[in-house]
């Protein structure tokens, strides 16, 4: 879809070179037409780091980040290097922002937070979708 409406805008630019005005128009009236049919899932992984701990573990400090997370309702993974998150992307990125900010109610001054996103916008697919469909390959691979 999204190839037909490059090629419309390339079309368009060459015969009026109305680029910015007709670019926007165009994504206008295909955001309109096709508005909720496309899903919208993120999955994104945040890894939080407080430095100038008092000890070598930061278990407290990711369980404060991971109690807001539990409080969202959101679909998580906790993993030994960080932390899995499935939803909107907006409502993520807002939670990922409170969760950087525990360690520093807590008399941190210093976090390190990495964050990775993987957006899709054709169709909804977890982390277990997408974990299913390599397991799925990886049979087929003689």
């Amino acid at each position: 879809m999204l190839h037909m409406l490059a090629g419309t805008v390339s079309t368009v630019f060459r015969d009026t070179g109305d680029f910015p005005h007709t670019l926007n128009s165009l994504l206008n009236e295909w955001m309109a037409v096709n508005k909720g049919s496309f899903a919208v899932m993120a999955i994104v992984e945040i890894n939080i780091v407080p430095l100038g701990t008092s000890t070598l573990s930061a278990s407290r400090y990711i369980a404060d980040a991971v109690k807001i997370l539990e409080e969202s309702g959101l679909r998580y993974e906790l993993t030994s290097m960080g932390t899995m998150i499935e939803g909107d992307l907006d409502e993520i990125l807002a939670l990922n922002k409170r969760m950087h900010e525990t360690p520093f109610l807590k008399g941190i001054n210093r976090v390190v937070a990495k964050i990775r996103i993987g957006d899709r916008r054709d169709e909804e697919a977890t982390s277990s979708d997408k974990i299913k469909s390599v397991y799925s390959k990886l049979r087929n691979v003689g």
